[in-house]
């Protein structure tokens, strides 16, 4: 599990005070990014690497309690391979030891047609390493 601490800044805010509905992805995507960066690569890396590119196909997130500006908070991440051509991020995000936002976020390898493929047994490998 790979952990991420930040604090919440005013771009994050909207006009209701609290953290915008449609900011919560570009939180739980940089979380996203450091996880594959100490494992793997970025997205782009992988492309050059493997030789395919990942989707996002699903994104379900719970929002239990809200976050508000200078909030200090954890955001959880850990990988889970769902099949040969995909992988599942799961993340919560904790203030205060306390989990206020669960996430799940699917992505799919693809080819350049984008047709699904399989994901090198080497990627899986690196994706699942527990560091």
């Amino acid at each position: 599990m790979d952990l991420l601490k930040t604090k919440i800044s005013s771009t994050y805010i909207d006009h209701y005070s609290h953290v915008g509905h449609d900011k919560y992805q570009v939180l739980i995507e940089k979380a996203q990014y450091k996880f594959l960066q100490r494992r793997v690569a970025s997205f782009r890396e992988m492309e050059k690497t493997y030789g395919l590119r990942h989707v996002q196909r699903a994104f379900h997130i719970e929002y239990i309690q809200p976050l508000y500006l200078n909030d200090k908070i954890i955001i959880e991440t850990e990988i889970n391979t769902r099949g040969d051509t995909s992988f599942t991020f799961i993340q919560q995000i904790k203030k205060k030891d306390v989990i206020v936002t669960k996430c799940e976020t699917v992505y799919v390898a693809v080819d350049y047609n984008n047709c699904k493929v399989l994901m090198p047994a080497e990627l899986k490998k690196k994706l699942m390493l527990k560091i």
